[in-house]
């Protein structure tokens, strides 16, 4: 998936690591669904990457 986003391919691993560590350990403990839950009800969420296509 990373590889696939311009900007994280770009980033090293090891700048990447904490947070994706911080991010395991809250999916564990179940800390990201407490503080998340509102987001898993709903049907879409615009993450902000758009693609735009023009026939020049």
């Amino acid at each position: 998936m990373r590889a696939g986003v311009s900007l994280f391919a770009q980033i090293g691993d090891e700048v990447l690591r904490p947070g994706l560590a911080r991010l395991a350990d809250d999916l564990v403990s179940g800390r990201w669904h407490q503080r998340h839950a509102g987001l898993l009800g709903r049907d879409a969420l615009d993450a902000g990457y758009r693609l735009l296509v023009a026939d020049l």
